[in-house]
């Protein structure tokens, strides 16, 4: 079991924010320091690592969304079943803070966010999209506030990137400890299947 005191403890700190209500948690590969940081994974790697966790104890449920982005705003179009994009909503993610932490294996990059959410019609029409992405996320749901999520994206350039991030919904009929306990565990279980990899 590798030591994540310093991971859960700034986790727990950005949580006493009262502003923050969303996190994620990306994890990359960082070979040299003071480079840009590369949030990619080699899809080989990607791949691997995301069978090897879901044959074992997780169980991963696929989703599909695509994100229009116009400056601050982002409208997000989730797929049924059918692949219909019937639900949709339009947020602001208002970075509130973010830091990157060392792990054994990989980093962490985990940042603050105040979600919010606004009316569909303040997002403008096509002709104004900053951005679109494509997004194919396969998820685990580890408890009812947060996800682990493996996750293709592509651009309107068609470059795509291959990310690993968890992510966190405040709710306050949440059981911080509890979630701190599980977010360790899931954290060693990546390390245990990336030595696999």
């Amino acid at each position: 079991m590798i030591n994540t005191t310093h991971i859960l403890e700034y986790f727990k700190e950005l949580i006493s924010n009262e502003k923050c209500n969303y996190i994620e948690i990306v994890v990359f590969k960082q070979d040299q320091p003071n480079v840009y940081i590369d949030l990619n994974h080699d899809l080989q790697y990607f791949k691997h690592l995301l069978q090897n966790l879901n044959k074992d104890k997780y169980k991963f449920f696929k989703k599909e969304s695509v994100k229009y982005f116009h400056n601050e705003l982002q409208l997000i179009k989730n797929a049924n079943n059918s692949k219909c994009y019937k639900e949709e909503n339009v947020y602001i993610f208002e970075t509130l803070e973010s830091k990157s932490l060392v792990l054994k294996h990989f980093n962490l990059m985990i940042m603050a966010y105040n979600k919010i959410m606004y009316p569909l019609h303040l997002f403008p029409s096509g002709n104004k999209i900053n951005d679109i992405l494509n997004i194919n996320r396969m998820s685990t749901k580890i408890n009812n506030v947060l996800y682990l999520n493996f996750e293709i994206t592509e651009n309107i350039q068609e470059d795509t990137q291959n990310i690993i991030y968890f992510n966190y919904n405040d709710s306050k009929h949440n059981d911080l400890e509890h979630t701190c306990d599980l977010l360790h565990n899931t954290l060693n279980d990546l390390i245990l299947y990336s030595d696999d990899s």
